[in-house]
């Protein structure tokens, strides 16, 4: 996010206004920045949900190829 960024100016043109309007001057860039920061959270979130969900349906077929596991860690009682 730079001040060539179309967008950049086109946001801060439109906030200014609303900041200078309160008697917030120079907010504008700060407020701006802290939603960037917010959408590149929510996104970064979204890539690891999906990553974990690959993750998991390739461990599915693991789990039932697993053998069943009887008798292991249990020692017959003797009477």
């Amino acid at each position: 996010m730079t001040l060539l960024d179309k967008g950049y100016r086109l946001m801060l043109e439109r906030v200014t206004p609303l900041f200078d309007l309160k008697g917030y001057a120079g907010g504008a860039e700060g407020t701006i920045y802290a939603e960037l920061v917010r959408q590149a959270m929510m996104l970064s979130f979204i890539d690891l949900y999906y990553l974990l969900m690959i993750m998991m349906l390739a461990v599915i077929p693991l789990v039932i190829f697993m053998k069943n596991g009887k008798g292991q860690g249990h020692t017959p009682s003797v009477h």
